[in-house]
């Protein structure tokens, strides 16, 4: 006999309503009508609490709905292929993180020295006054702001 129809069966002899009965294993009237119509099934934990609260054996409710069993037993299957590249995904993407890490720990900043530049001319700029005010207003004046150095690097590296 199919599991939907021993649910049916049992539910009936309880003189329960798809409602209630679905109160009692915390799910919707509508999952418990696909159920007693073949239309879906219950997980293999919602199948123990049922056998246990019927009172039948798990092998009464399974043993006949062959369906039912080839798709618990895919399920499993299909978690336990998730579960493999999940831990796949996870393995890549430390492995991603730690070669960055190794590539940058070993690498070394580009250093400028006063060797590497080469001053090739200075100007003097002549500032406002009111602009020379402000900046010392906001303590950003330095008698030498008003030179500017055009640097150019050295082609020697």
């Amino acid at each position: 006999m199919k599991i939907g129809k021993i649910i049916k069966e049992e539910r009936l002899k309880r003189e329960l309503t798809q409602e209630e009965f679905a109160q009692e294993f915390f799910v919707t009237r509508q999952l418990v009508s696909k159920w007693e119509n073949s239309k879906s099934y219950p997980d293999l934990d919602q199948v123990v609490q049922m056998s246990e609260w019927f009172g039948l054996s798990l092998d009464y409710l399974l043993k006949e709905d062959t369906k039912m069993v080839d798709e618990l037993n895919f399920d499993g299957k299909l978690k336990k292929r998730m579960t493999y590249a999940l831990w796949g995904i996870i393995g890549v993407i430390i492995s991603i993180i730690f070669a960055v890490f190794i590539v940058w720990w070993f690498m070394e900043p580009p250093i400028l020295q006063a060797k590497d530049i080469d001053i090739t001319q200075v100007e003097k700029i002549y500032l406002p006054e009111k602009q020379i005010q402000k900046l010392e207003r906001l303590g950003r004046y330095h008698p030498m702001s008003n030179i500017k150095f055009i640097l150019k690097p050295l082609n020697h590296l």
